[in-house]
């Protein structure tokens, strides 16, 4: 089973934007144009980033490393329900994940950075089928926000490189620094950037670079 995508914007979302654009909408619209992202960073900031943050919160809060590990390996939120965007890996692969996730506990410990971590959980969870670089990606912001680690840059993984596209050329790049983002988007952290070229990616990326 494939990763799912993060949720991107309805209809009636898109509506909103256009209305709080002040007219002249530039989602869904943008063929060959610049962009205003202010509607999109308070659409951002309104719809989706609570949730986020109640997220990484929580993961801060898990009582020990290993609560954290076991929680992010097998994608589950405080409710015990699976996180959307890995709700089509099978329980399998989500097992895997974590019993190599785990036994790895005391090299995750010791990473002294984002970069470093996700490193490591990408090397540890290499040819598991069905874990791919969105899982990697949600798995390190987890167990990052535990070991008080956050990314220093925006990192791309299939649903991010899409939006990232219509501003850079992405080939080759595994992530993107402030001098490759808007000046708008270059005032956000890197975890909210990616959130929002992820998301907003069906509706950004026929912008002109």
């Amino acid at each position: 089973m494939k990763e799912q995508a993060k949720p991107t914007i309805s209809s009636s979302e898109t509506a909103r934007l256009c209305s709080e654009s002040g007219g002249g909408c530039m989602i869904g619209s943008a063929q060959g144009r610049e962009m205003d992202w202010r509607p999109v960073i308070r659409h951002y900031r309104r719809r989706h980033l609570p949730n986020h943050r109640a997220e990484v919160q929580w993961f801060q809060g898990r009582p020990t490393l290993g609560a954290a590990i076991e929680k992010a390996a097998l994608a589950e939120d405080h409710r015990g329900k699976r996180y959307s965007h890995q709700r089509r890996i099978c329980r399998d692969a989500l097992n895997s994940a974590f019993e190599r996730l785990r036994s790895s506990g005391e090299a995750i410990r010791n990473c002294q950075s984002f970069d470093e971590l996700h490193e490591l959980i990408v090397s540890i969870l290499k040819n598991i089928r069905g874990i791919g670089e969105l899982y990697c990606y949600d798995t390190t912001l987890r167990i990052g926000a535990k070991l008080g680690h956050q990314p220093q840059t925006v990192f791309l993984h299939a649903g991010t490189r899409v939006g990232a596209s219509a501003l850079v050329d992405t080939r080759g790049k595994r992530y993107l620094t402030a001098v490759d983002l808007p000046p708008e988007l270059r005032r956000l952290p890197p975890e909210q950037v990616e959130d929002i070229l992820c998301i907003y990616k069906s509706r950004i990326k026929g912008l002109r670079r």
